[in-house]
């Protein structure tokens, strides 16, 4: 069996597993411009998107390395060879800045729906949730997890790409919980140069014209 299955109907009912997280453990890869730094979108294109639109999320991970191979690198290992550093265009870090996030205006803690571990055998599913490329199905899942009269701020999630690693999705209900700090470039980010032996990347050269501002 491969398909995920779409919640339940009686999902309402369940007794999900919330965990709490500080909003200050949480930070984001985005472009350079201020508009992707913090913007709960509504595109029905990634996997926890609202289906209808009907709300708008926020993706977030942990660490540093979990949102670079969520947002960067992504497929690009496993499309190069073995023997080969996984090559990386310049454009693909120079453009981007790291968002750290902060507690908002309202001062507390987020609750996340835990939709790993134990928190899989409370919502009737499994972790093809975080991994399958089934969008319109985990949409759904989104979609009930926000209606659940839990009321939570969000979905904590295994990283598809880190497998040990946890990610976030926050709903839009979140927003006065949460704000962005300030950005860094990708590249002047104290933790940026240890990526770059931990995933062994080869990063082309630099132009002598560019450079990060």
């Amino acid at each position: 069996m491969s398909a995920l299955p779409l919640p339940p109907k009686e999902f309402s009912a369940l007794d999900l597993r919330i965990e709490e997280a500080d909003p200050s453990a949480l930070l984001r890869i985005a472009w350079t411009t201020t508009s992707t730094h913090f913007i709960f979108r509504r595109n029905a294109r990634y996997r926890f998107d609202a289906p209808d639109r009907s709300f708008g999320v926020l993706y977030a991970a942990f660490d540093l390395p979990t949102a670079f191979v969520e947002t960067v690198l992504r497929e690009l290992p496993q499309q190069t060879r073995a023997t080969s550093r996984i090559p990386l265009a310049w454009n693909e870090i120079a453009n981007r800045r790291v968002v750290p996030l902060r507690a908002g205006a309202k001062r507390r803690r987020l609750r996340l729906i835990a939709l790993y571990g134990d928190g899989l055998v409370a919502a009737r599913t499994d972790n093809r949730i975080a991994t399958l490329d089934d969008y319109a199905v985990t949409r759904e899942w989104a979609k009930a997890c926000h209606k659940h009269p839990v009321r939570a701020d969000g979905i904590l999630y295994m990283s598809r790409f880190l497998g040990d690693r946890q990610s976030a999705v926050l709903f839009d209900r979140a927003r006065a919980a949460v704000r962005p700090a300030r950005a860094v470039w990708l590249l002047k980010h104290p933790d940026f140069p240890a990526m770059l032996d931990e995933f062994k990347l080869a990063v082309e050269r630099p132009l002598a014209s560019r450079s990060i501002q």
